[in-house]
């Protein structure tokens, strides 16, 4: 990805599991730019099983989906994302991370 979007990814050695205090809704994604991505073409699996078929980016934002009778209306590719991993885990030196991880913002590397 870093290739395709001209940027090198951070140095990352080991796997980071999800930091969800952080991650949460409270950092979006280094590349979302005006609620747009901006690097969509490019993006990573995690990024790639979020679906939203609705008319606004409400869904989209995680503290929505705890809310009293929500119910995130999306389809799920779980198969497809645990065969990715399994895949990913088989690959000699593989890691996985965030991509805030991967790619911080540019004032944080």
């Amino acid at each position: 990805m870093g290739e395709r979007i001209g940027r090198a990814p951070a140095d990352i050695r080991e796997n980071r599991p999800p930091d969800v205090k952080r991650f949460s809704g409270h950092e979006p994604c280094t590349f979302l730019r005006g609620n747009e991505c901006t690097i969509y073409e490019h993006r990573p699996m995690a990024c790639r099983e979020a679906f939203n078929f609705d008319e606004d980016e409400y869904w989209c934002r995680p503290e929505n989906w705890n809310k009293p009778g929500a119910v995130v209306p999306r389809p799920t590719i779980a198969g497809l994302r645990d065969a990715y991993r399994v895949a990913s885990a088989a690959k000699n030196g593989t890691v996985i991370a965030d991509i805030r991880d991967w790619f911080p913002k540019e004032d944080e590397r």
